[in-house]
């Protein structure tokens, strides 16, 4: 069933599904390096995060709940994590860490790190606990939940879900590139940022066959731990 004030719920939708990637380019392109970058990055997450409750409970007032959680539903999301995880470990330890590619990324990454206060083992176990943990849970509700979940009403489940997997991976891009010579665009930042809107659809099948974001979250928490890992050893293990 086609919802209730269509026209603007599908302006907000083209909005949820940009704005992250012009965010991600504005904070961590446009002005990367100023002192003030973690606020304008911290206020970005809240206007994206803030969206879908503000339109579903506050606009369109409807009592929508994210469904409980089921050991079927964990046991596909852990399974599914664990093959991506191994996946991640394995490009990374057997490709990504000896590419010439990835030479200057872990002095890129150390002033990412550095800009968040976590340029300490201490400090990005803090940051990966928060990534791995909530900040996947809450790109789960925003993806899966809100965008992937409200554009299959007008598009359908697959034109859904692809919209929402790419629009996933589109900041991804921004991300990955800043980290990547700008020759490798098309051979390495494309490519790594399409394995990250397979995941997308992955996580929008484990929510779409279960009405519920914590296989998914489950999933995505595990993948992330994976990125940590890589990250931890690249900066502070000299991993190129």
């Amino acid at each position: 069933m086609i919802p209730e004030k269509k026209a603007p719920e599908i302006l907000v939708l083209i909005f949820a599904a940009s704005f992250p990637t012009l965010a991600a380019w504005v904070y961590f392109v446009l002005f990367s390096g100023e002192s003030w970058m973690l606020t304008l990055g911290a206020l970005s997450k809240l206007v994206q995060f803030a969206l879908p409750a503000v339109w579903i409970w506050l606009v369109l007032r409807q009592p929508r709940r994210i469904g409980g959680v089921s050991t079927r539903d964990l046991l596909s999301g852990a399974l599914s994590g664990l093959v991506i995880l191994a996946a991640c470990l394995g490009l990374y330890y057997g490709y990504i860490k000896h590419h010439p590619a990835f030479s200057a990324a872990p002095q890129a990454l150390g002033e990412k790190l550095k800009g968040l206060g976590a340029d300490t083992p201490g400090g990005f176990l803090v940051v990966a606990l928060f990534y791995s943990l909530i900040h996947s849970l809450l790109e789960e509700y925003y993806w899966r939940w809100f965008v992937y979940g409200r554009a299959r009403h007008y598009l359908g489940i697959a034109r859904a879900n692809l919209l929402a997997s790419l629009a996933f991976m589109a900041h991804h891009v921004v991300v990955i590139n800043t980290f990547l010579p700008g020759e490798y665009f098309w051979s390495l930042t494309i490519p790594l940022s399409l394995s990250v809107a397979v995941g997308g659809v992955i996580w929008s099948v484990l929510y779409q066959r279960s009405g519920s974001l914590y296989g998914a979250w489950l999933s995505h928490a595990l993948v992330d731990v994976a990125i940590m890992i890589c990250g931890y050893d690249m900066y502070f293990g000299g991993g190129s």
